[in-house]
C-alpha cells in the first residue's frame, strides 16, 4: 500500500477537523448554557489536529510497517465519520430556536460528548502509529550501526519511547473497554484490531531486544488497592535475631514415638556443654535418651504421660494415644480415619489432635521447667532460648498451628528473656548432626546420602560439601525426601500382627479376650522386643524369648509358640520383618537418585549416614552396605562408599538443632568470616508481593486495567512479584532480597499510608492470585521520613515516593520490610518453610 495514502487520509481528517472546530466557535457563540462544554471539544480537537499535523509531516511514516497501514487507514476513515456526524449534530441544533436550546440540555449533549470521546480514542491509535514509526527506524538504524548497538543515551529513549508507547495502548484498551459497556461492538472490534496488530508487531522487536529491557517495565506500583494492615511484630521471633548470646538454649525433638530433649550452656564450647536430657517420669534410676510421645486418658481424664502411659492396660475406660503429632497434618488425620474408621487410638476431629498435641507438650515444659528451675539459678530472668524442629512435609498451616501450640503449651513464656521458634526441619537438623560429625569424612565437592530412619518416617538428603577443610564445614542440601509410611515402628506393626495371630489360639484354651491379647502384644512391643530390635544382627540372634504379659511361667502351647510363658520369635521371623521395611527403603533412595540426578553433581556419592533410631541396628548397618557396596552397587554410588553409623542416632535431631544454634551464634560473633553449616536451602512455598504494574500488552492482555487518578498512568491490578519461587535454591550467604518500589502521592496529600499484600503458593499449587493465600499485608507509612523521600518527576503535578521492600530469609523465617535508605519503617515475619527440591 502507497503510503502517499496516510499523508492524503490525514490531510482530509485535518480539513474535517478544522471545520468542525469553525462549528465548535459558532455554536458556544449562540448557546452560552453549552459553552463549556464547546470549549472541552475545541481542546480535544486542537489537540487531534495537532497529532495529525505530526502524522502528515513526519518523514518516519514513510516507513511505516505495511503489516500495520491499513488499520491505520480505517482509523483515519473512522475519524472522519466521527467528525462528519458530530458536524451534523451541531447544525441541526444551530438551525433550531428555544427549541433547539432545551434539546441541548435535554439530550443532545449526551450524545455529542460521546462522540468527543470517539475522538480522544482516535488519538490514541494515531499516537501509538507516530510512536511504532519512530522505534521501526530507530531500530532499523541500530541494526545497521554496530556502533550504537550499546549507546546509553539511544537506550535511554528506546525504552521512554516504548514505556510511552504502552501507555497509549492501555488508554486506547479503556477506551475498548468504554465502547463495549456501552453496547457500540463494532467500533470497539475496530480499536481492539489496532491494539492487537500493534502488539505482534512490537513482540517482533521486543523479542531482537537482548538485554530484556522491553519485555517488563521495571517500575513496580502498589495503588491504595488494599486495607492498611494493623500490624502486629511477632517480638519472640525477633527476640531470636538479637546479637546478644542467651544463657541457654534447649532444643526439642518433638518425635511422633519418642521425645527428646538437649541443652547447650553456652558458656562452654558446644562439644563440651550439649547435654541431653535422660531423667523421665517414671523411669526410676535408669537413664533414656528419649521419653515415648504417648498419653493415657482415664474416663475423658489425663492419666499419665510418656513411660507411665505406655505402661498403661489400654480398656474400656483408660485411652493410650501415640502417634497423635502426625494427625496435626488434616490430610494424615482424615487417611488413618478411613483406614483405621472406629480405631480408640486415631483422635476424633482436628481439634481432638491439637489438644492431645497440647496436653503433652505441657507435660513436657512442666518436666523441662522444674528439672532446670532447680538447676539454673534465677531461671525466669536468665535468657533461654527454645528451638523446635519439625517435620519437612508440614505446610505453613499446620506450621502456625504447631506454634500456637507450642506458645500455649508455656515454651518461651516463663520470663521476659524466654524465647522460642521452630527452628529448621528434621531432616535438616538431622544432616548438621551427621556432617557436623567428626567420624564422617567429607571430600571437596562431594555427595553425601543421609538416611534418617525414624520411627514413622524416614528422610532421605543428599548433600554436597563445598569447602574444604580450611574453610571450615559447609554444605548444601541438593535433594530431600520423605515418607510417612516407612520406620522402625512398621517393624512393630509387623511384629504385633504376626503375635496377635499366633496368641489368639490362647483365645479358647485360656479364656483371654480379645481385647486382653491385644494388650498383651502392645506390651510385648514396648519392652524387650524394643532392645532387641534396635542391636539386630543375625549372627547374635537364634531364638527371641518375650515374655507374655499375664501368662503363667510354666505355660507352653505348641500352637501359639509359646514356652514357659514366653513367646518364641526366631531369627528369620524378625529377619523377614526388617526386610521388609528396608526393601521399601531401598526403594524410595533409589527413587529418589533417579529424580535428583537433575541435581546431582557429576560425582558419585561417597558416603551413606544413617541416623534415627533404626540407624542403631547392626543388622541394618550390614544391610546398607550390602546393598549399595556388594551385592547391588548403584551407578551413581561409588564402590568403596562407606557406611557411616552417628554414635546415638536417635539423638540426631536435637544434636544437629544444638549445633545449628551454636554456628549460628559463633557467626554473630565472628562475622562474615565465619560461614552457616548449611549453605543452601530450597523453597517449598512461594512468596510474592501483590502491586500494580505500567501496562504491558504482551503481559496484560484481558486483565484488569485502570487508569491511576495521581499520576494519570495506566496500570494493571494485582499483578505478583514473586520473591521466592517453591523450587528454587537460596544461597544461606545471599539471604536479602532487596526490591525497588514507586508510589505516586498527590501534591495536596503527600503523606499517606498503602499496604502490600503478601501471598504464598505451596510448591506445585496454582499461582493464580485467586487461588493464593494472604501471609501478611506490608504497611507503607512515610510520615516520619525525611523530605527527601518525597521526589518531584520532571514535568509532574503529583510526588513520587521511592523505597524499598526488603525480604530477610532465615532458616525458618522470612522477614519482610519497608526501607528507605536502608532504615525499616515497618515490619512483618512469616514462618517459611524450606526442602531441597521439588518433590
Amino acid at each position: 500500500m502507497d503510503p502517499i495514502s496516510i499523508t492524503t487520509a490525514c490531510v482530509g481528517t485535518i480539513a474535517a477537523v478544522a471545520q468542525l472546530s469553525a462549528q465548535a466557535n459558532g455554536f458556544a457563540s449562540r448557546f452560552k448554557d453549552a459553552r463549556n462544554d464547546m470549549q472541552e471539544l475545541l481542546q480535544e480537537l486542537a489537540s487531534l489536529s495537532a497529532s495529525l499535523e505530526s502524522m502528515r509531516d513526519d518523514g518516519n511514516m514513510a516507513k511505516y510497517p505495511a503489516s500495520l497501514r491499513q488499520n491505520l487507514l480505517d482509523t483515519l476513515r473512522n475519524c472522519d465519520d466521527v467528525t462528519t456526524q458530530m458536524g451534523e449534530l451541531l447544525r441541526k441544533l444551530s438551525s433550531t430556536g428555544l427549541f433547539g436550546r432545551l434539546k441541548w440540555s435535554l439530550s443532545k449533549r449526551e450524545k455529542l460528548m460521546n462522540l468527543k470521546s470517539k475522538l480522544e480514542g482516535h488519538k490514541s491509535a494515531i499516537a501509538i502509529a507516530l510512536l511504532i514509526a519512530s522505534i521501526f527506524v530507530s531500530m532499523e538504524t541500530k541494526d545497521n550501526t554496530h556502533k550504537i548497538l550499546n549507546d546509553t543515551t539511544v537506550m535511554r529513549r528506546e525504552t521512554a519511547q516504548i514505556t510511552t508507547l504502552y501507555q497509549w495502548m492501555g488508554s486506547l484498551q479503556l477506551f475498548i473497554r468504554d465502547l463495549r459497556s456501552h453496547g457500540d461492538a463494532a467500533e470497539g472490534n475496530m480499536f481492539q484490531s489496532t491494539v492487537d496488530s500493534t502488539t505482534t508487531y512490537t513482540a517482533a522487536f521486543v523479542d531482537r531486544d537482548p538485554s530484556g529491557r522491553f519485555r517488563a517495565s521495571d517500575e513496580f506500583f502498589d495503588a491504595l488497592e488494599y486495607p492498611e494492615a494493623a500490624l502486629v511484630a511477632d517480638l519472640r521471633a525477633m527476640r531470636l535475631s538479637r546479637s546478644s548470646q542467651p544463657d541457654l538454649v534447649i532444643a526439642v525433638d518433638f518425635g511422633t514415638t519418642y521425645t527428646g530433649v538437649g541443652w547447650w550452656d553456652t558458656k562452654g564450647t558446644p562439644g563440651e556443654t550439649l547435654n541431653i536430657l535422660r531423667r523421665w517420669p517414671g523411669t526410676g534410676f535408669a537413664s533414656e535418651d528419649k521419653v515415648p510421645t504417648a498419653l493415657a486418658y482415664r474416663n475423658g481424664e489425663l492419666l499419665s504421660w510418656g513411660f507411665p502411659a505406655i505402661r498403661e492396660t489400654d480398656d474400656h475406660d483408660t485411652q493410650i494415644f501415640d502417634a497423635f503429632k502426625a494427625f496435626l497434618d488434616p490430610c494424615v488425620l482424615q487417611t488413618a480415619s478411613s483406614l483405621w474408621r472406629g480405631s480408640r487410638r486415631v483422635p476424633e476431629d482436628p481439634d481432638h489432635a491439637r489438644k492431645l498435641c497440647l496436653d503433652f507438650l505441657r507435660m513436657l515444659y512442666a518436666h523441662i521447667e522444674e528439672g532446670f528451675a532447680g538447676m539454673v539459678h534465677g531461671w525466669h530472668h536468665k535468657e533461654i532460648e527454645f528451638i523446635f524442629a519439625i517435620p519437612s512435609a508440614w505446610n505453613v498451616n499446620v506450621m502456625q498451628s504447631f506454634e500456637a501450640l507450642v506458645d500455649k503449651a508455656g515454651f518461651g513464656r516463663a520470663g521476659r528473656q524466654h524465647s522460642c521458634q521452630l527452628s529448621m526441619t528434621e531432616a535438616e537438623a538431622t544432616v548438621i548432626s551427621a556432617l557436623s560429625h567428626s567420624t564422617v569424612p567429607l571430600t571437596p565437592q562431594g555427595v553425601v546420602l543421609v538416611a534418617d530412619l525414624g520411627g514413622i518416617s524416614t528422610k532421605i538428603s543428599f548433600l554436597e560439601s563445598t569447602a574444604g577443610s580450611g574453610q571450615g564445614q559447609r554444605f548444601q542440601v541438593l535433594h530431600q525426601a520423605e515418607d510417612y509410611s516407612l520406620g522402625s515402628a512398621m517393624i512393630d506393626v509387623g511384629f504385633q500382627r504376626l503375635a496377635f495371630e499366633r496368641l489368639r489360639y490362647l483365645e479358647a484354651e485360656l479364656g483371654l479376650s480379645r481385647t486382653s491379647i491385644k494388650d498383651a502384644v502392645r506390651k510385648m512391643t514396648i519392652g524387650l522386643f524394643q532392645t532387641y530390635k534396635t542391636t539386630f544382627e543375625t549372627s547374635a540372634i537364634i531364638l527371641l524369648r518375650l515374655p507374655v504379659p499375664g501368662l503363667p511361667t510354666d505355660f507352653n502351647s505348641k500352637e501359639a509358640k509359646v514356652e514357659r510363658g514366653c513367646f518364641i520369635l526366631d531369627r528369620n521371623e524378625l529377619q523377614r520383618l526388617f526386610d521388609d521395611q528396608l526393601n521399601r527403603i531401598f526403594q524410595l533412595i533409589n527413587d529418589q537418585i533417579a529424580r535428583a540426578l537433575r541435581v546431582l553433581p557429576r560425582s558419585p556419592i561417597a558416603h551413606i549416614v544413617l541416623s534415627g533410631g533404626l540407624g542403631r541396628s547392626p543388622y541394618v548397618i550390614h544391610k546398607f552396605g550390602n546393598i549399595y557396596r556388594h551385592l547391588d552397587p548403584s551407578p551413581f554410588i561409588m564402590p568403596a562408599a562407606g557406611v557411616v553409623q552417628l554414635p546415638d542416632p536417635q539423638l540426631a535431631v536435637v544434636r544437629g538443632l544444638l549445633m545449628s544454634r551454636a554456628h549460628q551464634l559463633a557467626v554473630d560473633r565472628l562475622g562474615a568470616g565465619s560461614r552457616p553449616v548449611l549453605r543452601a536451602r530450597v523453597a517449598r512455598i512461594s512468596y510474592g508481593i501483590v502491586y500494580n504494574q505500567l501496562f504491558n500488552p504482551h503481559m496484560h492482555r484481558d486483565q484488569n486495567i485502570f487508569r491511576d487518578e495521581t499520576d494519570r498512568r495506566v496500570y494493571a491490578r494485582d499483578q505478583i512479584k514473586w520473591l521466592v519461587v517453591a523450587g528454587t535454591s537460596l544461597d544461606d550467604d545471599k539471604n536479602l532480597i532487596e526490591i525497588p518500589m514507586v508510589h505516586a502521592v498527590s501534591m495536596m496529600k503527600p503523606i499517606e499510608t498503602w499496604s502490600h499484600a503478601i501471598v504464598m503458593a505451596p510448591l506445585g499449587g496454582n499461582r493464580v492470585l485467586s487461588k493464593l493465600t494472604t501471609v501478611t499485608n506490608l504497611t507503607c507509612n512515610f510520615t516520619d521520613a525525611p523530605a527527601k523521600v518525597f521526589r518531584e518527576p520532571e514535568s509532574a503535578t503529583y510526588l513520587e515516593v521511592r523505597y524499598k521492600i526488603a525480604v530477610i530469609f532465615q532458616p525458618q523465617l522470612v522477614i519482610f520490610e519497608v526501607r528507605v535508605g536502608g532504615k525499616a519503617y515497618s515490619r512483618a515475619t512469616h514462618e517459611i518453610q524450606w526442602t531441597s527440591s521439588t518433590e
